[in-house]
């Protein structure tokens, strides 16, 4: 039990940038020196591209899984494949688009008209799954 207080009362001091004799150096410069293949001079991601499609690629399955639960897909009439590659399909264009026109509107230092784009699409979002919710399981033969 000592040797745990010694290290935690160690590790207090070491987090208020009191030097730790065994590594000559504080937390926060042992963090910043962690850190530093992953973050460039402006301590920001080297790639925030790659952290981008990763974060999106990761949240496609539970966005149309999430989809289909909220929306009866299992009782529908229609093919269940089909919807899903319906569902995919639409998602995909819609970011393709949004992406591009990000870049165009961007390169022409059209910020305002970006902010717009992006509230409405954003807005569109919301819409669209506030009427799926609402019309798909009644028009598709759910329970709804």
């Amino acid at each position: 039990l000592d040797k745990t207080m010694d290290d935690f009362n160690d590790w207090r001091l070491w987090m208020r940038d009191v030097i730790d004799p065994e590594i000559n150096l504080t937390w926060s410069s042992w963090n910043k020196m962690q850190l530093e293949k992953a973050r460039n001079d402006y301590q920001r991601q080297t790639n925030p591209l790659a952290t981008t499609c990763r974060g999106i690629l990761g949240s496609i399955p539970t966005a149309v899984l999430t989809f289909g639960s909220i929306t009866n897909l299992e009782d529908t009439t229609w093919n269940k494949w089909a919807v899903f590659g319906v569902i995919t399909g639409v998602f995909w264009v819609v970011v393709f688009g949004m992406v591009t026109l990000y870049r165009m509107l961007v390169a022409r230092r059209k910020y305002r008209i970006w902010r717009l784009v992006r509230t409405l699409g954003v807005l569109g979002l919301l819409a669209f799954l506030i009427c799926a919710i609402i019309f798909v399981p009644s028009v598709g033969g759910g329970i709804g």
